[in-house]
């Protein structure tokens, strides 16, 4: 992290960074998301909807599947709900899943994932491992949420604002992720390490009250990433 830039300078950006940093990951979506996914949802959404999205059973997790490879799509069902085919650099809605414990296939790997009532989940293949991340709540619907996974075999990473190359979140080391608030504005984003040049992935478009992920995958030096926005679907 840069000598002087952490929230002075994005304070100076208006870009408020409240950190609730983690090294694996909480629950997602905020208080008022989960009430109105339990009650039906707000009037004339579509049942894929955003943060504030549609209905959703009741007792009953949300969880999305990550592909954080080069090539080849990746299908799997989890506790009666079916994810993919998901596209290389790609990732799926989340979708409700039934609390208990499970264990997930993918190509060839497995992992174990108990899920809790209105929790929320991401699963993501890599070439190397398959990972399950739990994902924080998102609790203040006038910031924009940020997520990093580093899904690299290789370097720490972190993810900044490129113009100024200001520190938006702390390094995060392989396998690991976190996630801020920010203030929605426009902002091009980038991924900074020691080990490579600085990867822009540019304006995602923050919005209040959404949620936004970044996940880096590759080896070595050879890393590429996608940003995606949330979104949960209660097909």
């Amino acid at each position: 992290m840069g000598a002087g830039t952490r929230l002075g300078d994005l304070e100076s950006m208006d870009r408020r960074v409240r950190r609730r940093l983690h090294n694996r990951a909480l629950p997602l979506f905020t208080t008022i998301a989960l009430l109105c996914l339990a009650s039906g949802g707000l009037a004339g959404q579509e049942d894929e909807g955003g943060l504030y999205g549609s209905s959703a059973p009741g007792d009953a997790a949300f969880v999305r599947l990550v592909n954080a490879r080069s090539e080849g799509g990746v299908s799997t069902s989890i506790g009666g709900s079916d994810f993919g085919p998901v596209p290389a650099a790609g990732a799926s809605p989340y979708r409700p899943v039934a609390v208990g414990l499970f264990t997930v296939r993918i190509a060839e790997r497995s992992v174990e994932l108990i899920t809790e009532d209105a929790a929320y989940y991401t699963i993501a293949l890599t070439d190397a491992a398959l990972l399950v991340f739990d994902d924080p709540e998102h609790t203040d619907p006038a910031e924009a949420q940020l997520f990093l996974y580093n899904l690299t075999s290789g370097p720490d990473l972190t993810l900044v604002a490129s113009e100024r190359q200001t520190d938006i979140t702390d390094a995060v080391s392989a396998g690991e992720s976190t996630q801020v608030t920010v203030t929605p504005v426009a902002v091009n984003l980038a991924l900074s390490s020691a080990a490579t040049d600085l990867i822009e992935l540019g304006d995602p478009g923050l919005e209040r009250g959404e949620s936004y992920s970044v996940f880096a995958f590759g080896e070595g030096d050879e890393i590429d990433a996608f940003v995606k926005q949330a979104t949960v679907a209660t097909e």
